[in-house]
């Protein structure tokens, strides 16, 4: 996997006190591309320091972005996406071309519809199929039964 992060916004306000604020894009990718999880995660720090000292903004930025990774680490969207895993229902998460590859695969094998529908009850897309993956396995010769199934709300 790729983590990819850019800094959005970062603003640092002198006035007795040093106040960061930060917000940061992340995007957590496969090899491939394909984005697993993506949000913006917000940050800040808040300290007394000297007037106008370079080593007060530097902490302050510092400490302002350790706190956004922290955050970004206790998400509980980005902790599935790194898993593959949803904590709540215990459900592998596949992107809809890893679910379309497989859906495939078993298809090629001779595997029923109603197994396949089984299948993709079982697992959690993310992220969720959207119109474009839906004319994509459609176009694959994807079942519309096994369509209805990756749609609905796991």
């Amino acid at each position: 996997m790729v983590l990819r992060g850019e800094i959005t916004n970062l603003f640092v306000v002198e006035d007795q006190t040093y106040s960061t604020a930060v917000s940061i894009r992340f995007r957590l990718e496969e090899t491939s591309g394909a984005v697993l999880w993506e949000g913006i995660i917000l940050g800040d720090a808040h300290q007394w320091g000297s007037s106008f000292k370079e080593e007060n903004y530097n902490e302050e930025i510092s400490d302002a972005l350790k706190r956004t990774y922290a955050k970004l680490v206790g998400d509980p969207g980005f902790q599935e996406a790194w898993t593959g895993q949803s904590a709540a229902t215990g459900k592998a998460a596949l992107t809809p071309p890893q679910a379309r590859q497989k859906i495939l695969e078993m298809m090629q094998a001779g595997i029923a519809t109603e197994t396949i529908v089984s299948f993709v009850r079982g697992i959690r897309l993310a992220p969720a199929l959207g119109a474009e993956g839906v004319l994509d396995w459609k176009k694959a010769g994807i079942a519309e039964d096994v369509i209805r199934a990756a749609l609905r709300d796991k």
